[in-house]
C-alpha cells in the first residue's frame, strides 16, 4: 500500500468521523431547543390582553437562548451538508 492511498483513506476516516461528530452535535442541539421550548410553554402566560404582556426576565432570557440554538442550529446543518 503506498502512502498516497494511505493517506487517502486516513482522510476519509477523518472526514466521516467529522460528519458523525456534527451531527451528534446537531442531535443534542436539537434536543436543547425541544427542552427550551417545553419550559417557554409552562412560563409563556400571556392570554392576549396588554396586561399579560409584562416584562419576564426568566421569559426574556429562554428566548434568547433559543434564537441562540436556533443560530447554532442552522450553522450546524450547514457543516453537516458540507462534510457529506
Amino acid at each position: 500500500m503506498t502512502l498516497k492511498i494511505y493517506n487517502r483513506r486516513k482522510e476519509y476516516k477523518l472526514k466521516t468521523e467529522k460528519h458523525e461528530m456534527y451531527i451528534k452535535k446537531l442531535n443534542n442541539t436539537f434536543q436543547k431547543r425541544n427542552i427550551l421550548y417545553k419550559e417557554l410553554e409552562k412560563i409563556d402566560n400571556h392570554d392576549g390582553t396588554v396586561e399579560s404582556y409584562k416584562y419576564n426576565p426568566k421569559l426574556n432570557k429562554v428566548n434568547a437562548r433559543l434564537s441562540s440554538l436556533n443560530g447554532r442550529i442552522l450553522y450546524l446543518t450547514g457543516k453537516v451538508e458540507r462534510t457529506e
